[in-house]
C-alpha cells in the first residue's frame, strides 16, 4: 500500500507528514538554518501536503506554495497566519480547481493572505509554468516569519 501526505478523506496528515516535520525539525536543530524563513511548496498530492502541514504546524512556515491542491475548511483558522500563493489549471481532470478557489477563498474570509493564480487553459501539469513566474521567488523570498 502507498502512503501520501494525507489520508483518502485528504484533509487528514498521515505519519508519513509526521515525519516529514521531524525531518525539518532535526535539520533545523542539526544546520544554520534561517527558522524564519522555512518555506513548503507542493504540487497535487504535495499541494494538499503543504496545506496539511502548515495547519498541524501554523508557526513553522513563513511561507506556502500550493499546486492543485487543497486543504481542510475545518481548519482555517490555523492556514491565516502563513502566506498562501495557490495554483490550479481550470482544466484539471485530476484534482477539481474548485479545492483551490474553495480554500483560497475560505483563507481569505477568515482573514488571512492568500494570493490565487489560475490558469483558464492549463490542466493538472502546472508546475513548468507556476516555477516561471516573474513574481514567484521575489514574493517567496519576501515572506518571513
Amino acid at each position: 500500500m502507498q502512503e501520501g501526505w494525507i489520508e483518502d478523506d485528504t484533509i487528514t496528515p498521515t505519519r508519513q507528514l509526521r515525519l516529514v516535520y521531524e525531518m525539518i525539525r532535526e535539520l533545523l536543530r542539526t544546520y544554520k538554518i534561517d527558522d524564519a524563513r522555512v518555506y513548503v511548496a507542493g504540487q497535487s498530492m504535495g499541494g494538499f501536503g503543504t496545506l496539511a502541514i502548515i495547519s498541524q504546524h501554523p508557526r513553522l512556515f513563513a511561507a506556502g506554495v500550493v499546486l492543485c491542491g487543497g486543504g481542510d475548511q475545518a481548519k482555517l483558522s490555523r492556514l491565516v497566519s502563513t502566506p498562501i500563493w495557490a495554483f490550479h489549471g481550470a482544466k484539471d481532470e485530476s484534482v477539481p480547481v474548485e479545492r483551490s478557489r474553495t480554500i483560497v477563498a475560505g483563507i481569505r474570509n477568515a482573514g488571512g493572505q492568500a494570493r490565487y493564480t489560475e490558469y483558464a487553459d492549463g490542466d493538472h501539469l502546472i508546475w513548468l509554468r507556476v516555477v516561471k513566474e516573474p513574481e514567484l521567488l521575489p514574493w517567496l523570498f519576501a515572506q518571513r516569519r
